[in-house]
């Protein structure tokens, strides 16, 4: 499915509406600025409490895509601890590379 291809209708008090759904992933042009946008407003916005940057230093003997699996295995094994408080996160940006070529991941909770 690609972004906007389906669409929600409704009607409301003798009102046609419809707007387009959106896929919400980062990696798509259409969805990654209307995300990142959101990522921002909450933290001007004061919402989030916290702001994690997960980094994954890649050893000589490890490639970039063996490092962005070490983030997402650390990226999981975080959710999972948070999941057991009372805290949840609530936007998280996608996998980019610093100028040393390290892994990095943030996110607000």
């Amino acid at each position: 499915m690609l972004c906007t291809d389906l669409t929600l209708v409704g009607q409301d008090e003798g009102r046609l509406w419809a707007e387009p759904l959106h896929c919400g992933r980062w990696s798509c042009d259409v969805c990654n600025p209307l995300r990142r946008a959101a990522f921002i407003k909450l933290g001007i916005l004061g919402q989030p409490n916290s702001f994690i940057t997960l980094t994954d230093r890649r050893s000589p003997d490890r490639n970039k895509d063996q490092a962005a699996q070490g983030l997402v295995r650390a990226r999981r094994s975080l959710w999972q601890q948070i999941d057991r408080t009372d805290r949840k996160i609530r936007a998280g940006a996608p996998v980019e590379g610093n100028r040393r070529g390290e892994c990095k991941r943030y996110l607000y909770t």
